[in-house]
């Protein structure tokens, strides 16, 4: 099947080019998304898309349908990018769609019009190949996700998909994730708080006080957990009234009503201090206009997400990158999940693939705002933070060798488990498939100087030893 769809792609190659460049050629900002719109659909009809459609916020829907039951997969990208900036740094045009070394350029080439064509030319492949589909193949071309809150997906998820009888299973996005495979993204509100008081004076220092008392301020943190702006002032009818915005991300388990609750306590605790003074914290609220004039009232909040790195989904995808001859190694960046109390990193596993279109794959999830995170190289970490293991930034999973866990980089994967009581530490380093202990070891009494350690390696003896507490 591979050396099928190969052959067949092979003949699509300038088409595809062609196509990615017009899209770089077509200007598309933020909810300006109508002509490069344009383009997509007149493309998957050319393709022969069993249905096309542009729905009511002005995202452009192909669908080919399965031949039985099955799975629907939804392939999505945006349409939207951000301002090009002073274009005077440019090198060339940033509309200039060219291509030089190999590579495209271009206003949006990575982010993500470069993953939108070749996400439309997938599924021509597939249909000019005449091969059955189990499921629904969909593909969705997305306005207004630049301006952070995602409005276009939301509004395919949450109406148009549906009218359409569709309900995707897996979602692969085509955001830019520097080559690499990600799972998971953390979340983001913007939030208002509120002072209000008949004394100027109170205001003022209360809302001194809240930002100071508040904000992140730790200079050494590669992504803040949470940024505030500066106060803003109006009078009105003998009122005083400050406002504070405030940018706060959002981890797996967090709940923005417990998030503004929290912050609402703790903003109250810190006004009092100035004197009687009126609190209120609520989430921002903006009403966008999309590319076909709906106005739709939008909360500024995306929830955070996550797929188990061991699902089907990842080890397909995986395969998949194999079988192209893409090299499946950790590539660099990493997948940061957020408590209330910042910085509360974790260190993901992430893949690799040549310079083509790179995804984030997600079951029956969203698409986010973009990866970030400090970039070094990264392999498989785990990092036990007194909660238990934690892999890849997903808190709730918890390492079980008995389970068919799929090699992460080439065919064996090896996993080291931590177990830590109050003075004593026991681990095992276990290759997967397979179950093979490698290595393990304990330590007793870590701390004082009588601290006993030993390590083993099957097959073979153990060493032990004693330790002074400070090397233990």
């Amino acid at each position: 099947m591979y050396d099928l769809l190969k052959g067949k792609l092979e003949g699509l190659q300038g088409e595809l080019t062609s196509f990615a460049q017009a899209l770089l050629r077509t200007r598309s900002l933020t909810r300006d998304e109508s002509s490069a719109a344009a383009l997509v659909e007149k493309q998957m009809r050319a393709l022969d898309f069993d249905s096309v459609t542009t729905d009511g916020f002005g995202n452009v829907v192909g669908v080919l349908h399965g031949v039985e039951d099955g799975p629907n997969l939804l392939l999505a990208s945006h349409l939207d990018t951000v301002a090009p900036g002073d274009e005077a740094s440019w090198p060339g045009s940033p509309w200039s769609g060219r291509i030089e070394n190999g590579k495209l350029h271009g206003l949006g080439a990575a982010d993500c019009k470069g993953g939108l064509a070749a996400q439309v030319f997938a599924a021509g492949l597939l249909k000019r190949s005449l091969l059955p589909l189990r499921g629904n193949l969909i593909v969705a071309a997305t306005v207004a996700e630049e301006n952070g809150i995602s409005v276009g997906m939301r509004g395919l998820i949450e109406f148009t998909l549906k009218e359409m009888g569709l309900r995707p299973e897996y979602a692969v996005l085509g955001e830019p994730t520097d080559l690499g495979l990600y799972y998971g993204h953390d979340g983001r509100a913007e939030m208002d708080i509120r002072l209000r008081s008949n004394n100027p004076f109170h205001v003022a220092d209360a809302a001194d006080l809240v930002s100071n008392g508040m904000g992140d301020t730790d200079p050494a943190a590669a992504v803040q957990a949470m940024l505030m702006g500066k106060p803003h002032f109006e009078d009105s009818h003998g009122i005083r009234c400050a406002t504070i915005g405030v940018e706060r991300r959002l981890g797996l388990e967090e709940a923005v009503d417990g998030v503004v609750g929290r912050m609402r306590h703790e903003a109250e605790r810190l006004a009092q201090l100035a004197g009687a003074v009126e609190v209120d914290v609520a989430v921002r609220e903006r009403a966008e206009t999309m590319p076909s004039g709906l106005v739709v009232q939008v909360k500024r909040v995306t929830h955070a997400w996550s797929t188990d790195p061991f699902s089907p989904l990842l080890s397909r995808a995986r395969q998949a990158l194999s079988a192209a001859g893409c090299a499946v190694r950790p590539a660099n960046g990493s997948f940061r999940v957020w408590a209330w109390a910042p910085p509360a990193a974790c260190c993901p596993t992430s893949f690799t693939s040549r310079p083509s279109a790179t995804a984030q794959v997600a079951r029956r999830g969203t698409q986010p705002e973009r990866i970030s995170g400090d970039r070094q190289d990264r392999g498989v970490h785990l990092r036990n933070r007194g909660y238990g293991p934690w892999l890849g930034g997903h808190p709730s999973l918890r390492l079980d060798p008995r389970r068919d866990l799929t090699a992460i980089q080439g065919d064996v994967m090896r996993i080291i488990v931590f177990n830590c009581g109050s003075s004593s530490l026991k681990y095992r380093l276990i290759e997967m498939p397979g179950e093979k202990e490698l290595a393990g070891g304990e330590a007793e009494r870590v701390g004082p100087k009588d601290c006993r350690a030993s390590s083993h390696s099957p097959p073979g003896g153990r060493q032990e030893g004693n330790h002074r507490g400070g090397d233990a």
